[in-house]
């Protein structure tokens, strides 16, 4: 199945996203909305957390420490970041 144009970039003229790279860029934005549930799959399944998304130029973790963050709670942001912190913790110990 061919991906529509609207797919491969941020909006009609943004930055292009990197194929490869669809899995990491969807845990970027689970974390910047502090979704702790979906976060925490994203996760399980071993994503490169140096990957940072193109329009921001931020990690999972950098999205998810933004103070910006409105549209969640303060205990699921702390949650997110916690759970952020000892994933990268481990990537860099393994």
């Amino acid at each position: 199945m061919a991906m529509a144009p609207s797919a491969r970039r941020i909006g009609p003229d943004g930055p292009a996203l990197e194929p490869g790279h669809f899995f990491e860029y969807a845990l970027i934005y689970a974390s910047g909305h502090a979704r702790v549930a979906v976060v925490e799959f994203l996760l399980s399944q071993g994503p490169d957390l140096t990957i940072r998304e193109p329009c921001w130029g931020v990690t999972a973790l950098g999205m998810a420490r933004y103070d910006g963050n409105v549209n969640a709670r303060p205990d699921e942001i702390e949650a997110t970041i916690k759970l952020l912190e000892a994933a990268v913790d481990d990537q860099y110990q393994a």
